[in-house]
């Protein structure tokens, strides 16, 4: 395959305990091979966050749950995310976490991350760190902030209403949606990246298997609007892989827009180079 693979949304893991994969025991998974790994399936470059689980950096740190907070949990996230980009090398394009609750505490950190290179804030997962609400006023301020950063925010698509309302209220930031969903969900993906340029959705996890929905993605919205993410290592690389770069329902040129282009446009609008 010629395509230059760039996956939009990864979750990498430095130690065996932070691996979401379900099936981790059946596929030899080592956290310094997943270069490799991705570049088997044809990807040259990935992004994402680091996701790690109240209870799991409560036993790494040697203290009970209860006496950590859910900042002490996303700090740690994003220092383990700045061990990784040490390890994977440039392969890796680092995403950070964010919380709602903590304002300050993220936008302090923004700032002192995007000194040190990081362009892209998530993919945040919220049910996983104790918040679920996009519309809440925190996030909005998190949001404000992100964008006069001219940094990329990715979220986890949850909440129909809440996504309506934060985009209606954040048309400026650069806003990448993960997951299509299927049915309605996709219909209100589509609404929401009419109403600004700056809106995107990256293909992982669930819809890419419906056949067709990437046509009605491209011809509904664009071939700008759509980066290719497999959501790795929950999903399979390969199988998203191929459900771009095989299907014949697309020309070459959006198949290279989808596989890299846009999320490489994206990144440098925000002073990146992908």
């Amino acid at each position: 395959m010629d395509f230059e693979v760039l996956d939009f949304h990864t979750h990498p893991f430095l130690y065996p305990a932070d691996n979401i994969c379900r099936y981790k025991d059946h596929c030899a998974m080592d956290p310094r091979r997943i270069p490799d790994d991705l570049r088997a399936a044809g990807i040259g470059t990935f992004c994402g966050s680091v996701i790690r689980q109240r209870a799991d950096v409560a036993a790494a740190l040697g203290v009970e749950e209860s006496d950590l907070t859910w900042w002490d949990v996303i700090h740690v996230c994003n220092q383990e995310m700045l061990e990784l980009r040490e390890v994977l090398g440039p392969a890796y394009l680092p995403g950070m976490m964010v919380h709602p609750d903590f304002v300050q505490e993220s936008l302090d950190e923004m700032e002192a991350l995007r000194a040190r290179g990081v362009r892209l804030v998530g993919e945040l997962v919220p049910y996983f760190h104790g918040w679920e609400d996009y519309a809440c006023p925190g996030f909005s301020k998190i949001l404000d902030a992100a964008q006069d950063l001219h940094m990329i925010v990715s979220i986890h698509s949850m909440g129909e209403d809440a996504m309506d309302a934060m985009a209606k209220a954040h048309p400026g930031c650069t806003i990448v949606f993960a997951h299509p969903g299927d049915g309605e969900p996709v219909a209100r993906h589509m609404a929401r990246l009419k109403r600004s340029p700056n809106f995107c959705l990256d293909l992982s996890g669930t819809g890419l298997f419906r056949h067709g929905v990437l046509r009605a993605l491209l011809d509904e919205v664009g071939a700008d609007k759509i980066l290719f993410g497999t959501d790795y290592p929950i999903c399979n690389p390969y199988m998203y892989v191929g459900g771009v770069a095989l299907d014949p329902l697309l020309s070459r040129g959006e198949k290279a827009a989808v596989l890299g282009d846009n999320a490489r446009r994206l990144f440098a609008q925000a002073g990146w180079e992908a």
